[in-house]
């Protein structure tokens, strides 16, 4: 896992990385990174099956951020992938 910063000064903040199969935090790391730079916060061994990964960040005097990434061979399953948002509440149901 790889923080990259493509501003103009120094970022530093929290990062954590959750496995919504499993529900298992797999990273859960502060960095700092100097401008235009990059820092490795660890590595994370490729899973067997499909999984979504919920990457979460906050940098410091900022509000937290949240992505996802998919895991896995595709296709996906949409109903699985579905249930996977809205654990971690990503998206609005109406």
């Amino acid at each position: 896992m790889v923080i990259v910063n493509d501003t103009r000064k120094q970022i530093s903040g929290t990062v954590v990385v959750k496995n919504a199969e499993s529900n298992i935090t797999m990273i859960e790391k502060e960095f700092s990174v100097d401008v235009n730079g990059k820092s490795s916060v660890g590595k994370i061994p490729k899973p067997e099956g499909q999984h979504l990964w919920l990457i979460e960040w906050k940098l410091e005097g900022e509000n937290t951020h949240r992505n996802h990434y998919l895991v896995g061979k595709p296709p996906f399953s949409f109903p699985k992938y579905e249930k996977w948002l809205n654990q971690f509440q990503l998206i609005e149901n109406d």
